[in-house]
């Protein structure tokens, strides 16, 4: 019996990256039929850019399908490959965010909903553009952008607490950045294709503003750039 089909559960399920024989790869897992089956598609990087394919695997039940590589290969490609980007120190990373967008997001400790017109009443025109429309502030207009202080930062609509100043960073964007927010469950993640794009929106998990988007071009160890619209925070200097 081929061994891939074990070595098919070190490979998270999503997107990876990894590293063979000093050669960087992309790795994605898709599994369906229940968990029956899955395929496994790696490609070398050179950078960020995908430069040629390497493999394609199906696997349905004990039935694999290896393209472009003996099966021997597969199998020493799939028990040496070291993974990166894996979660540090508990941090969320891409892999997290894609898993978030596509299986569901975690569970907010609390729900606030209110009617538009309640919404309408409570911020200004611009907050409720972005918030509650889903529009973007024009870059650089906010002077957060370059504020550093100690601090933390809430949800304009709802006072959920979002981020902490300590993740904040110069991005160079003209939008505040962040590597990261101070729960795992402050914030929802949406599979947005507008615009003729493919990016992961962000949301209040509490309320369901709209903030901005994540990327996954942010500073280690991470990698996460959480690009926000200024209007959308409350910057606050204390926890509460």
């Amino acid at each position: 019996m081929s061994a891939i089909p074990e070595l098919f559960k070190k490979i998270p399920e999503g997107y990876t990256e990894g590293v063979f024989n000093g050669q960087k790869y992309g790795i994605t897992k898709k599994t369906f039929n229940g968990g029956r089956s899955c395929k496994v598609y790696a490609k070398e990087l050179k950078g960020t850019d995908f430069i040629s394919t390497n493999f394609y695997l199906t696997q349905h039940d004990t039935l694999l399908k290896p393209c472009e590589m003996p099966e021997e290969k597969v199998i020493n490609f799939l028990e040496q490959v070291e993974l990166i980007n894996q979660r540090e120190n508990g941090m969320l990373n891409w892999n997290d965010v894609l898993r978030f967008a596509t299986k569901g997001n975690p569970e907010p400790d609390r729900r606030v909903e209110k009617t538009e017109a309640e919404w309408r009443e409570q911020l200004t025109d611009e907050e409720f553009r972005v918030t509650r429309l889903k529009g973007t502030e024009r870059a650089f207009s906010s002077e957060m952008c370059s504020r550093f202080e100690p601090g933390n930062y809430k949800c304009i609509c709802c006072g959920t607490l979002l981020f902490d100043a300590n993740e904040k960073f110069e991005s160079g964007t003209g939008w505040p950045s962040f590597t990261q927010p101070v729960k795992e469950n402050a914030i929802a993640y949406v599979h947005d294709r507008t615009f003729g794009m493919a990016r992961i929106e962000t949301i209040c998990n509490t309320c369901d503003a709209h903030l901005g988007h994540v990327f996954p071009d942010g500073p280690e160890p991470s990698g996460l750039r959480y690009c926000m619209n200024a209007v959308a925070l409350k910057k606050v200097e204390e926890m509460v």
